[in-house]
């Protein structure tokens, strides 16, 4: 008989809805003019909500997406500077693939 003595924990994530979301809009419309979390601030949000923090980064994204649009509808100004998305480093293909 097979014996497995690995246990595995399932680890379910929160689904994300205005409701749930709602300390995210809060801390976003109190940081309008920098709607950026820290990664310390994105733990302490996902402690309030049990939100991942990929979920919270995303909501994030969308959100000033969201909003950007809407600005955009109506010719409203941004009220923050937009941030360039990270830049990843990668080796170039001659870099990879040896002589």
């Amino acid at each position: 008989m097979y014996e497995n003595n690995c246990v595995q924990t399932r680890q379910y994530k929160v689904h994300v809805n205005r409701d749930s979301a709602k300390a995210l809009q809060d801390w976003m419309n109190q940081h309008i003019t920098d709607p950026y979390p820290s990664s310390r601030e994105v733990q302490e949000l996902s402690k309030q909500t049990g939100f991942t923090y990929k979920q919270i980064r995303n909501w994030f994204t969308n959100s000033r997406r969201r909003f950007e649009q809407q600005c955009s509808v109506h010719s409203l100004p941004l009220p923050w500077i937009k941030k360039d998305a990270p830049k990843i480093c990668r080796k170039s293909v001659s870099e990879v693939q040896s002589p």
